[in-house]
């Protein structure tokens, strides 16, 4: 996320440039990692956004998109509504899900979408927090770039970082129209 809110300070001009923030960080890690297993990171303005703006070229080169806040049965079905818009077969395609994962999620979203595309995991707090106790949620972000307030919108607004003002500022550049709101649960 950091990539996407610290590009989006470098270019804070114009609500254009800011807007173009997102498909820039896309492009400079092409330049400078290749494709090789390249995921999309795409909620940090909302993924929906992300799933409007990146081209179908982009679609074809990269592997995936990781979801990270939100529903991941819903992302998933985004995504392969996603590829289907340009013919792509989502089979050849991977949805990494990484947000508060257990077992019993992880063969839910598995069963789910089983033979209609690839799943992986980033299956993180409560595999490591295996101890008995409450899980911390604890996430760091960047909080300002070239000094700007960065921002974080996530698909679930719980997990939205930046000042008010900011958060609507980019809400607005953005598209975002998205109103879920649910408590992160570890």
């Amino acid at each position: 996320h950091e990539l996407f809110m610290a590009k989006a300070g470098i270019m804070y001009g114009s609500d254009e440039e800011i807007h173009a923030s997102h498909n820039s960080v896309l492009d400079d890690w092409e330049k400078v990692y290749g494709l090789n297993k390249a995921i999309i990171l795409s909620d940090t303005f909302g993924s929906d956004f992300a799933f409007n703006t990146i081209t179908e070229e982009r679609a074809r080169l990269w592997d995936g998109f990781r979801q990270d806040s939100g529903d991941p049965i819903h992302f998933g079905e985004k995504e392969i509504a996603f590829y289907n818009k340009f013919g792509i077969d989502p089979r050849e395609k991977l949805l990494v899900a990484s947000d508060g994962l257990t077992i019993e999620t992880i063969i839910h979203i598995l069963d789910h979408f089983k033979g209609r595309i690839n799943c992986s995991f980033g299956w993180g707090t409560n595999l490591t927090n295996d101890v008995g106790l409450k899980a911390l949620s604890i996430v760091i972000k960047l909080i300002e770039a070239n000094g700007h307030g960065t921002v974080k919108l996530s698909d679930n607004l719980a997990k939205a970082l930046g000042t008010p003002e900011d958060i609507v500022t980019f809400k607005r550049i953005f598209g975002y129209t998205g109103d879920t709101y649910v408590e992160v649960q570890y």
